[in-house]
């Protein structure tokens, strides 16, 4: 009986003390602790990489297609910028601010073919670029989720299609105020995707996500400190021939009759700003020596 009995106790000292027992859970608290941080490092770190992939895979395909259309840019056509800014919260929660929306419409030769009908193609388009109306007159967007517009219209004499306009470049060049007419038009209020009411608007979708979007030129000019001066909404060049006035929003546009009635300021470069979330990526291009 005696030996059972000290066996017992000899057994019950394998067990665990009360003390044991606290210090093994804090150890696999700080254990659980640690492995809960850097997982959550390698998420947060994840996260940044996608994002960073993402906004690179937007630049190349920004720069691909901002330099196939400014390879074939029109110089005795039509280039007109139009610069306004919009009052909205740029995220959730965040205080309404001034954020710019700069739009430029343009002719560019190259192989245009129409989204309608295949069939149909054409050497010479005018093309628009900027944000796309909903991401502008819609309130309820915020400006992180601006989208940005690629618009393409063919110029095809007696084709009808909703991106083929039925006249001929020579027509364009001969009727400014036509053109002129109808860019503003589209300027203001520009060509809307909502693939909802109509999928074919897909075809204009050029970047979602893209945010502030800015649009600045430069014709060699040198600023104060000797470096190239880019001019825009905020910093205009003070060439009315250029420049018209106008309230509410920047205009600076080149055309047929301008040229040819002497005005010898040409942009030489554009420069392109994209800003979603503090962080800005600048294309400039040059577009002549």
């Amino acid at each position: 009986m005696n030996n059972e009995i000290r066996n017992t106790k000899y057994e019950l000292r394998f067990g665990f003390t009360l003390v044991e027992l606290v210090v093994a859970i804090g150890i696999m608290a700080l254990v659980i602790l640690f492995a809960g941080t850097v997982f959550k490092s390698s998420i947060n770190s994840y996260r940044i990489a996608s994002a960073q992939t993402e906004i690179m895979q937007k630049l190349r395909a920004i720069t691909d297609q901002l330099n196939s259309d400014f390879k074939g840019l029109q110089k005795d056509g039509y280039l007109i910028l139009y610069s306004t800014t919009v009052n909205r919260a740029q995220y959730a929660g965040a205080v309404p601010n001034s954020f710019r929306s700069d739009r430029l419409y343009f002719f560019s030769t190259g192989d245009f073919q129409s989204w309608y009908d295949p069939t149909v193609r054409s050497n010479i388009a005018c093309i628009y670029l900027g944000h796309e109306g909903h991401s502008i007159f819609d309130s309820t967007i915020y400006v992180n989720h601006w989208r940005l517009a690629h618009d393409i219209l063919l110029l095809s004499p007696g084709v009808v299609w909703p991106d083929v306009n039925s006249v001929s470049y020579a027509q364009c060049r001969a009727n400014p105020i036509m053109v002129l007419n109808n860019v503003n038009s589209m300027l203001i209020s520009p060509p809307n995707i909502d693939v909802t009411a109509d999928p074919n608007t897909i075809r204009r979708l050029f970047c979602e996500n893209a945010g502030e979007f800015k649009i600045e030129w430069a014709d060699g000019t040198p600023d104060a400190n000797s470096a190239i001066a880019w001019f825009g909404l905020g910093n205009p060049r003070g060439n009315s021939n250029i420049e018209p006035p106008v309230s509410g929003f920047y205009e600076a546009l080149w055309t047929p009759k301008s040229l040819a009635d002497g005005v010898e300021i040409y942009l030489h470069a554009l420069r392109f700003e994209r800003r979603v979330q503090g962080w800005p990526n600048i294309y400039p291009y040059r577009l002549s020596g």
